[in-house]
């Protein structure tokens, strides 16, 4: 169990060397510079949705209420004319009980 820790160590250690040593090199200052960028740029994009997100439930919000309330109205004309035609307009139906 030693044997692998020690192997892992030792990989991991020579990786961060190598990796180090790259990353002076012209081509890793390149690309640390391009990551920096890029996560800048994702930092930016994430603040700017959260900065919209309040908006973006408000219009959400408003749409859903336009919704219930159209669903609201065609339910009510649903049963008003329900009631129309259950209230003894139907043919041989007497209203006298």
């Amino acid at each position: 169990m030693f044997s692998n820790f020690l192997i892992t160590f030792v990989l991991g250690t020579a990786a961060g060397v190598a990796l180090q040593r790259f990353m002076r090199t012209e081509e890793g200052e390149r690309i640390l510079e391009d990551l920096k960028a890029t996560a800048h740029g994702l930092r930016s994009e994430a603040e700017e949705l959260v900065d919209r997100a309040p908006g973006y439930l408000e219009q959400m919000k408003a749409r859903g209420e336009e919704v219930l309330k159209s669903i609201v109205l065609e339910a009510e004309k649903l049963l008003r004319d329900l009631a129309a035609n259950l209230s003894g307009k139907k043919p041989g139906r007497s209203t006298a009980s």
